[in-house]
Order: structure tokens, then C-alpha cells, then sequence
């Protein structure tokens, strides 16, 4: 949400972004910061706490930096306003903004502060009622700010909400906040430090409540630890966070991610702690065997359509979304291991949380068709390609650009237990198929 809003700016303007880099530890790297900064510089926006690390930005001298050459400063402060307070005439920010959800109030609704002088400056971006102040065909005065961005009837039921929110967090007290959730910090680095095989991503000296890290020896992807962890009633984000390049910087797919916060106890964390080394101890194998030479796989049925009934049949099979998981696991368990291989020969899937590469070819033995090999990092993704190549592989690229594959998620109520993040992955390797089906129909 910091970086996409800049690229469409810069889009329109010719603007062009310069980036920060951050230190192993995940901190801001504040001399290379001042470096970055010239007479041309416009607007310097940076986060207050990172979401994906927990690192807390020296925001106070990063705007004092800005200030020197005359930069607006935009703060994200929509992970520092839960755990701490913020004071924006100190900090002496141009723009500082949260969202409503995070602060443990209603979804759909933030706050942007900004300071009187430059929103009086701002055009307004939308027009309709309550924002202007006269209107008559021949032109229109608006009203002033904050009136003149708020066209149309407001989000009254969210501001309400959100005010309700922020009473309750002040009701307890930032201090009790803070020392509640430091406690629950170190306590939390303390034991998962312990647990071998786990690396921690992300240890600034300043951190807010949040602890990312991976699974490494056995190797065990995010997404199927955020699985196990889920069939042990424990909440975690896993993924890359809404923040590529900073996995990227890491060199990780993706992180598991606790977050706490003032309803978090100790026992919550032991319970972590048992959980994860208990998902250690199931790795069965931790380094599965590679197949140099991976058969491609046969046609599962007369055509992809007669597949998708034969496997939503055996979905009808399973009440609850833990049952499906463990049969997309299944599927995927019987997949041959040509992850390395794969990855020499073809690039990643876009949109995947995590590492998946995908091939096809024209089936030799029958012209017109086609035929497709695929591997993941992930267990639970390999049970998706599992079931993607028994509608697709072997059948003719017609069938495949004909079939309705959204009827047949919504058959199988895909959307009760493949997440949104593991959709976009999922809608990806389709996308990828029909492209070499097209290939395959239209030569």
C-alpha cells in the first residue's frame, strides 16, 4: 500500500522512485536514507512499523532529514497506532495515516492527518454532495478541508465504530499496551529462538509485537506451517505480507508471521512453541528425492469436464475444511518430486505465495492435446497441481480453453478452504495452462 499508490504516481507524472535498503536486522539503513535525498525530491513516505518485521522506523529522524531538503513527508502509521502513541505535531510529519481495523475497529474505514496548509492546497478527488460549497452550471467552489474530500454521505456507522475503537485502546492505556506487549515479545523471541531449525527474519534493537520467521531445517514452506498450525487452533499469517521486495531483499518465498497484541497471553506462546516443534517432529522427509526424469502424467478422464465431476464426487465425500485440506495433501503427497529440475527449465508462476513451476507440451500420442508437469515448495500446493493436471493434463487444448474451471471451484467450494492469498497462485497456474493450451490450438 506504500509502494503501488507512488508507481501509478509516477505513471502519470515521470517521477521516478529511489528506495531505502535495509540492514540484515531489517532496519532502515539511515545514512544510506540522507543519501537518497537531492533537490528534486519531492515526498519521502516510509512505514512507522513494519508489518512483516515488527521493525520500528526512526520515523522522527527520518522526517527531520526530509525537512532538510525540503520534502513532504507520509507517514504509514497503520502498525504503530495499535501499539504505541503517536503524536503528529511532535513528529512534525505532512501526512500521517491508519487504518480502522488495525486498531481493533471497523474494516473499510482509516484516518489520514494531514497538515491544514497542504490539504487546503489539495484539489478535491471526488465530487458530489457536502463537499462544495456553491455550484451553478457556470463553475463550483468547494468547500474547505477535510469537508472538500469527503463527497457523499460518509461511512458514518465505520467513524462511529472507529471512535469506539480508539476509546477502548485509551481506556487501557498505551503504557499498559506497551509493556504488555514488549513482555509478550521478548518472551516469544526467547522461545521460538530455541527451537532449532527455526530462523527468525526481522531482529531490529526496536521492534513493535510481531515475530517472522521460517521453517529451515526440515524445510517446511509457510503456507503448509500456517496450515498445521490452523489444525491446532493457532492464528497465523503467512505469505509474503503485501511486501515482495522485502522478502525478496531476505531471500525467502515468504515468512510465518505471530502477531500479538493486548489480548495475547504467555500460554498462547507455549502453545506456539509445542505446536512447532510438534509440526517439526511430522516431517516425515525432510528432503524429498528429486526425479530427474519425471514422466508426464496421462489423461484422467474423457475430457476435463467428466474429471471435475469424478473429483467433485470424492469432495462430497468430506464435511469440513480440515478433511479437504488433508485430501489436497493427500493428492499431493502421490506427486513426483521434479522441483529442482523444474526450476532449471522454466520460470516461477507469478502470483504464488509460494515457489511453483509449471511446463506442458503437445502430447506426442495425442496431436492436439496437451500435457503438463508441475512441482511447488509447498505441500498444500502440490495438492493443487495434483488436481489441476487431473482436469487438464492429456486433454485436448479445445476441451481445456472450453472448460469452466470457476463453475468448478464454486462445485467444490474451493473458496471455504484455499485461502484468497493461495487463490491468486492458484488462478496463476490456470492462466499459465491456458496460455499452452493456446499455444496448442492456434499454432
Amino acid at each position: 500500500s506504500n509502494i503501488v499508490p507512488w508507481q501509478l504516481l509516477c505513471e502519470w507524472t515521470g517521477a521516478r522512485i529511489r528506495v531505502c535498503p535495509v540492514n540484515d536486522e531489517g532496519e532502515i539503513e539511515i545514512d544510506e536514507f540522507r543519501r537518497l535525498f537531492n533537490n528534486r525530491t519531492k515526498i519521502a513516505a516510509f512505514v512507522h512499523v513494519s508489518n512483516a518485521l515488527g521493525t520500528i522506523n526512526p520515523v522522527a529522524k527520518m522526517i527531520a532529514i526530509a525537512e532538510e531538503f525540503g520534502a513532504i513527508t507520509v507517514v504509514d502509521g497503520a502498525q504503530a497506532v495499535p501499539h504505541m502513541r503517536v503524536d503528529v505535531q511532535e513528529l512534525d510529519c505532512d501526512f500521517y495515516t491508519f487504518s480502522g481495523h488495525k486498531l481493533y475497529g471497523p474494516t473499510g474505514i482509516g484516518v489520514l492527518y494531514g497538515k491544514s496548509g497542504l490539504l487546503d492546497a489539495l484539489p478535491p478527488y471526488k465530487g458530489g454532495g457536502d463537499m462544495i460549497e456553491s455550484v451553478s452550471f457556470e463553475g463550483t467552489t468547494y468547500a474547505e478541508a477535510p469537508a472538500r474530500f469527503e463527497a457523499g454521505t460518509p461511512n458514518i456507522e465505520g467513524a462511529i465504530g472507529l471512535a469506539a475503537a480508539i476509546d477502548y485502546v485509551e481506556s487501557i492505556g498505551y503504557d499498559v499496551i506497551g509493556r504488555h506487549e514488549n513482555d509478550l515479545l521478548r518472551y516469544a523471541t526467547s522461545r521460538i529462538s530455541e527451537i532449532p531449525g527455526i530462523r527468525i527474519i526481522g531482529t531490529a534493537g526496536e521492534k513493535a509485537a510481531v515475530i517472522s520467521f521460517v521453517m529451515e531445517d526440515p524445510i517446511i514452506s509457510a503456507l503448509d506451517a500456517g496450515l498445521k498450525l490452523d489444525q491446532e487452533g493457532i492464528a497465523v499469517r503467512t505469505g509474503h505480507h503485501c511486501c515482495q521486495p522485502l522478502m525478496n531483499r531476505f531471500h525467502v518465498p515468504a515468512t510465518i508471521r505471530a502477531s500479538f497484541g493486548i489480548y495475547n497471553t504467555r500460554e498462547e506462546i507455549d502453545a506456539l512453541e509445542v505446536a512447532l516443534r510438534k509440526i517439526q517432529s511430522e516431517k516425515s522427509d525432510p528432503t524429498p528425492k528429486q526425479v530427474s526424469n519425471v514422466e508426464w502424467p496421462e489423461r484422467f478422464a474423457g475430457s476435463p469436464k467428466e474429471a471435475a465431476s469424478l473429483i467433485a464426487e470424492d469432495f462430497l465425500f468430506f464435511d469440513n475444511q480440515q478433511d479437504k485440506n488433508q485430501y489436497l495433501l493427500d493428492m499431493g503427497n502421490v506427486l513426483p518430486h521434479g522441483f529442482d529440475m523444474l526450476k532449471l527449465v522454466t520460470e516461477r508462476v507469478p502470483g504464488c505465495m509460494s515457489e511453483v513451476y509449471l511446463i506442458g507440451r503437445s502430447d506426442p500420442a495425442n496431436p492436439g492435446a496437451l500435457q503438463i508437469m508441475a512441482d511447488a515448495n509447498a505441500d498444500i500446493v502440490r495438492g493443487l497441481i495434483a488436481l489441476l493436471q487431473k482436469i487438464y493434463s492429456g486433454q485436448k487444448a479445445k476441451d481445456i480453453l472450453a472448460f469452466d474451471i470457476e463453475e468448478f471451484f464454486k462445485r467444490i467450494e474451493l473458496e471455504q478452504f484455499v485461502t484468497s492469498q493461495r487463490r491468486n497462485g492458484l488462478a496463476g497456474m490456470v492462466k499459465r495452462i491456458r496460455s499452452l493450451a493456446l499455444g496448442i490450438e492456434k499454432p
